[in-house]
């Protein structure tokens, strides 16, 4: 009967339980002989804890639970970075637990049986445990630990130091401790506490002393080989010189370790504090020796420009010395070069969206990014010249747009005389405009009047003429009624509209597909921007004649405008899909052929062009380029558009270079 219960209690002491109280129980993180610590969550905070768990409350410790209480609510107090910081405290079937801070990070204990630790970093833990002792033992009433070990030290991720299980250690401790009964790490107590003597803070400095000693040997000072011989060798054997264990280190070490281990609390170190000076002391002695390695590691880092490294070796010697000469100059040209690198990266951040901007045609937003560049590097010449080329750009473009606007309005007032006058003046200001041409082309088309088809050339009149004889049943596919002779292909009969409102109503007046059809086939030869031309003519014409006349009039080469009039006879006769576009294609060959022309635009052409173009215009040359490559079809077609953006001085030689002859 006694087997079983005590089978029953052993099953109740190692059962995990799910929940304690509102803390979800994840996992078991370790178990000692008076409990157990558990990992769990916190669901109303979102955050993880340590709950230690007191499982040894029994009849031998009548008293644990209410020293277990007044302790908890002494520790819970205790708020220092080196310290576990106590969240809460409380019973749960019949156990006392603590609610305490979750540390990743991994034991003292475990740290000293893994990969060696510098000697520089054995003595910063050290220093730290000192700090949170010093803060606990300074409180009213003051807490003494009682069981600092190895095990009882966490090492964050971050290598803050933190002291655990503050509290639970001392209740079995008072002044009226039983005969022959401890509590605590034999290797580690004090000799006060093995002889039963009340104690202070100088008996955890004792406890840190055999830590420290453990941490720099790899040994612990007073092991025997029994229990009591270790008692006994903490109460009368002085500890194994450090040099033992140890060939190099600094050797006011030796006197440290011999204070802190002295068998006479009276001359130990009185306070965690004066403890913690001379350990900060040595700590700071390791550093400058090796000043040296970090002032080479942190000149390579800044000759391979890697900053941010060289702040951190720096940070090293300037921690311990502040006003180290060499230190201070390199971060003084770390800080330079750090910023002058961000300086750099910024601009070229700049000028990329400025680019950006240009291939857009938002000349505004790219002159604002280009002045925030100049800013930053008013030396750099090469970027002022960029600049100004991009502002000179924008002004010529605004002051053009603004004259045929002027043109623009004329023309719809029937004002030719007007529209000329403006289309000359915006030619002289840009030559190169092609804008300007355009506009100048449809004004010379109103002043030479009568039907457009009369302006048709040879071939692409024959073209629309044999298509309609083949079969002119096909003439009205697209649902524009019936086609004459000499009518231009797609158009209704009279007028499309003869007071648009607007634009969109206006281009609604032309039905959908019709608008679709020749969209897609000015696309060949000017690109992208052939939606928008052909929603402008469609919204502005009075009648078709005048409606391809806006759309011819955006095509440079006689050769080209003649393709897209032979592709429109191919759409009129039912030719539609894909096979009609490649059909529209091939006449497009056709046509360039016939002129003794090959389509042969690869792109080492483009390439080549862009380069030629750069001797020109700077560092635009690979934007114009872009834009010009997607509206030829062609290498001359695509010289001739990039010849519109040189100097009129240097165009014909620019042509000459290219090998391309002038139209």
């Amino acid at each position: 009967m006694a087997h079983t219960a005590s089978h029953e209690l052993d099953a109740m002491k190692t059962a995990t339980p799910k929940k304690i109280d509102k803390y979800e129980v994840l996992d078991v993180i370790g178990r000692g002989g008076m409990g157990v610590v558990y990992k769990a969550i916190d669901r109303s905070l979102d955050r993880f804890v340590a709950i230690k768990m007191v499982t040894s409350a029994d009849e031998q410790h009548g008293d644990l639970l209410q020293r277990f209480y007044r302790e908890a609510q002494f520790t819970a107090k205790l708020r220092h970075q080196n310290i576990v910081t106590v969240y809460d405290l409380g019973e749960f079937s019949g156990k006392p637990y603590l609610v305490m801070e979750y540390l990743a990070g991994k034991s003292l204990d475990a740290m000293l049986a893994g990969p060696p630790l510098t000697l520089e970093e054995r003595i910063h833990c050290i220093w730290q445990v000192c700090n949170g002792l010093q803060y606990a033992h300074s409180r009213q009433p003051s807490i003494i630990h009682r069981d600092i070990k190895p095990a009882n030290i966490v090492i964050a991720e971050d290598g803050t130091a933190k002291i655990i299980d503050f509290g639970i250690a001392r209740l079995g401790q008072s002044r009226n401790t039983r005969t022959g009964y401890v509590m605590g790490s034999y290797q580690y107590m004090s000799p006060e506490q093995i002889s039963g003597a009340e104690l202070d803070g100088r008996s955890d400095i004792f406890s840190t002393g055999v830590v420290l000693y453990q941490a720099l040997t790899a040994t612990l000072p007073f092991e025997g080989s029994t229990i009591s011989r270790t008692l006994q060798n903490i109460i009368g054997s002085p500890a194994p010189a450090l040099s033992r264990h140890l060939k190099e280190y600094p050797a006011r070490l030796d006197e440290v370790v011999t204070r802190a281990l002295a068998k006479n609390r009276e001359e130990r170190y009185q306070s965690a504090s004066e403890f913690a000076f001379d350990l900060i002391e040595i700590e700071e002695e390791l550093k400058r020796g090796l000043f040296g390695d970090y002032l080479g590691r942190a000149e390579t880092l800044v000759r391979s420009g890697e900053y941010e490294r060289a702040r951190q070796e720096l940070a090293h010697v300037l921690q311990v010395d502040r006003q180290h000469a060499r230190a201070n100059e390199l971060l003084r040209k770390v800080e330079q070069a750090a910023t002058k690198q961000q300086r750099k990266s910024r601009v070229l951040h700049l000028r990329s969206q400025a680019e950006e901007a240009l291939k857009l045609n938002r000349w505004t937003e790219a002159v604002r990014y280009l002045d925030q560049a100049v800013r930053l590097e008013p030396a750099n010449a090469e970027l002022q010249n960029f600049r100004e080329r991009v502002s000179g750009m924008q002004a010529r473009v605004e002051r053009v747009s603004e004259i045929l606007s002027r043109a623009e309005r004329a023309l719809a007032a029937e004002d030719l005389v007007e529209a000329e006058r403006a289309v000359g003046e915006a030619l002289r200001f840009d030559p190169s405009s092609v804008r300007a041409k355009s506009f100048k082309r449809i004004v010379e088309a109103r002043r030479a009047g009568g039907p457009a088809s009369d302006r048709m050339t040879p071939r692409a009149k024959q073209s629309w003429k044999e298509g309609s004889a083949e079969d002119p049943a096909n003439a009205p596919t697209l649902g524009l009624g019936e086609t004459r002779e000499g009518e231009w292909p797609f158009a209704q009969k009279g007028t499309v509209a003869a007071t648009p409102t607007t634009e969109a109503q206006a281009a609604a007046n032309w039905p959908e597909e019709t608008l679709r059809a020749v969209e897609k086939q000015l696309a060949v030869f000017i690109g992208p921007l052939a939606k928008v031309i052909v929603k402008k003519a469609a919204a502005r014409t009075r009648n078709a004649d005048e409606f391809y006349n806006l759309l011819t009039a955006g095509i440079e080469r006689e050769s080209d405008r003649d393709a897209f009039l032979a592709g429109m006879r191919n759409q009129a006769t039912g030719v539609k899909g894909d096979a009609g576009y490649q059909k529209v294609r091939d006449q497009v060959r056709e046509v360039l052929q016939n002129s003794g022309e090959e389509e042969r635009l690869t792109p080492a052409v483009v390439q080549r062009a862009a380069r030629l173009l750069g001797q020109y215009v700077g560092p635009l040359a690979a934007l114009f380029t872009k834009k010009a490559a997607q509206i030829a079809d062609c290498e001359r077609t695509l010289y001739l558009l990039l010849a519109e953006h040189v100097a009129d001085s240097e165009r014909e030689r620019f042509l000459q270079e290219a090998g391309i002859s002038k139209p």
